[in-house]
């Protein structure tokens, strides 16, 4: 082989393009799968917030609604629509002005100065995703739990 024919090939540009091309594709698929998983989670939690808050209106009308537990973990179900493996969970709550965030008893309690406590309804919609693949660093699954609370009208 001679020095001109070798220098040729040193200066032939030809299939740099693919070896690059090759070389990237495992980076781009796994971010492909990583940005997919993350819009999913992203989607999944707006569904799962839009459930949460359907369920605390349906028991914020009134007392009587509030203690409709069942109808509330039913809006919550209904409204995640074909999203498989969310539970649902609706509760019922009390506290007194003086006092806020301590749960008092919403029958037999009067608080002082208020008269009858505050009644608050909470709906839990939670879910557990799986991704797509494994990713270092990252959890294989992740628990989504959002909470919607209403005071009672």
């Amino acid at each position: 082989m001679t020095t001109s024919m070798l220098r040729k090939l040193i200066q032939d540009n030809r299939g740099n393009a693919m070896v690059e091309f090759g070389l990237i594709l495992p980076v781009l698929t796994v971010m492909a799968f990583g940005a997919a998983d993350f819009g999913r989670l992203f989607i999944e939690s707006a569904i799962l917030a839009g459930a949460s808050k359907s369920g605390a209106v349906q028991g914020y009308r009134t007392t009587r609604d509030s203690t409709d537990i069942a109808a509330m973990e039913s809006r919550i179900l209904s409204d995640v629509g074909e999203l498989p493996g969310v539970t649902a969970k609706g509760e019922t709550f009390c506290d007194c002005p003086d006092n806020p965030g301590v749960a008092v008893s919403c029958t037999t309690t009067t608080c002082a100065g208020y008269g009858l406590p505050r009644v608050y309804v909470k709906a839990t919609a939670a879910k557990k995703l799986s991704t797509l693949g494994r990713y270092p660093g990252i959890p294989n699954e992740v628990d989504m739990s959002v909470k919607s609370y209403l005071r009672v009208q």
